[in-house]
């Protein structure tokens, strides 16, 4: 194990995920319907969801960097090798975790299922990108 190496590979990654979630919430991508999904959800204005990327991207760079260090152990601990099985493990913690948990909004604060889904599909796309960087960058 290289220490420099490693943090590398788990910079690189966290960075693509949080690009690759960057472009699906872009207005010309889902972000012109996440934001009307959310401002009926929410009762929140335009202003109100209007990007604030000095508070907001050290905090989204955190929680991704969380993340991405999280499948990194898990990958080396579980030796994934192979794209296909890093998309498997990119599944499975989407799917243990992601899907299960953001589903407690839709079960008891009666969020929409559309919203629900544009938020998973976008945690299920960064999931594959850190899973497959890290897999296959080893």
């Amino acid at each position: 194990m290289n220490v420099t190496t490693d943090l590398l590979h788990i910079l690189v990654a966290t960075i693509a995920a949080m690009l690759a979630g960057y472009i699906w919430f872009h207005p010309l991508v889902f972000g012109t319907r996440w934001r009307e999904l959310m401002k009926e959800y929410t009762g929140m204005a335009d202003e109100d969801l209007k990007p604030e990327p000095l508070r907001q991207l050290p905090k989204w760079f955190f929680i991704t960097l969380i993340n991405v260090i999280v499948v990194y152990l898990l990958a080396d601990r579980l030796d994934i090798q192979s794209r296909i099985s890093s998309l498997k493990i990119a599944f499975a913690l989407w799917a243990g975790f992601g899907l299960t948990f953001s589903s407690w909004y839709v079960i008891f604060a009666r969020q929409r299922q559309s919203l629900w889904l544009l938020n998973n599909g976008a945690f299920l796309f960064m999931q594959a990108i850190i899973c497959f960087i890290l897999v296959m960058w080893r």
